[in-house]
């Protein structure tokens, strides 16, 4: 292999490596903030109506960071790497209690 494939190699694998992480702290960041994508986006106009109404904790779905990837992901480790049956099925929502 001469210099210039392992330079391309190098070049491409780090572009590669830039951008999956840049998506998957996205995704950890709207995990941990239990968002939809949608709900970020609106995020600036949802920050502009709590300044006015001076509502500092104004997402009622965000219960917490560690409650927000259990309901997600699943109580159990097993759940969370095996695709098996959640033990909370998906269908409860939990709120927060300030919203």
């Amino acid at each position: 292999m001469s210099s210039f494939e392992l330079l391309m190699l190098l070049i491409v694998s780090g572009a590669f490596s830039f951008s999956l992480a840049i998506f998957g702290g996205m995704h950890f960041y709207l995990l941990l903030n239990n968002l939809t994508t949608i709900e970020y986006m609106e995020g600036s106009r949802r920050l502009r109506f709590a300044r006015s109404t001076k509502d500092n904790d104004n997402h009622v779905f965000n219960i917490g960071w560690k409650e927000n990837i259990i309901s997600v992901l699943g109580e159990t480790w097993k759940e969370w790497i095996l695709p098996i049956p959640s033990s909370r099925y998906g269908f409860q929502i939990f709120m927060n209690k300030k919203g």
